[in-house]
């Protein structure tokens, strides 16, 4: 089925794949709590460790609740279900979201690169050519 698909559609697919890896390992990182397992993850961004690890067991279950919504948004696009289509619409949007409200209110300009690359997200699977695949179901 996944052959059907745009290019595009496959390539965000594959993003939320990295999502759901990202996130799974990043749970389990957390729940192990073993100080050298944590200093090699998180030597990319430092920052959300410590406040992931802040939150003790609430971190373990916000990076699985990512990393079920990746899995649903990747399965769903990839077999062409609406569910995933609508999942990966509201996830690329909350994360637009939090990337402006991160750079706004911790000062964190980093976050911005992420802003344009959620909205040509957004843009491409809002074409109707992609919306369409969805209906064609």
């Amino acid at each position: 089925m996944a052959s059907r698909l745009p290019l595009g559609l496959r390539a965000v697919g594959v993003l939320f794949a990295a999502g759901m890896f990202a996130s799974g390992t990043s749970s389990i990182v957390l729940s192990l709590d073993r100080a050298n397992i944590n200093a090699v993850w998180w030597r990319l961004n430092s920052e959300a460790g410590l406040e992931l690890r802040s939150l003790g067991m609430y971190g373990v279950i916000l990076m699985l609740g990512v990393c079920a919504a990746c899995a649903v948004a990747c399965v769903g696009l990839v077999h062409r279900h609406r569910w995933g289509y609508y999942t990966a619409l509201v996830m690329l949007a909350v994360n637009v979201v939090s990337d402006v409200v991160n750079a706004l209110w911790r000062g964190d300009l980093r976050t911005l690169v992420g802003v344009p690359i959620g909205l040509a997200l957004l843009v491409y699977l809002r074409r109707e050519s992609i919306r369409t695949v969805f209906r064609e179901r």
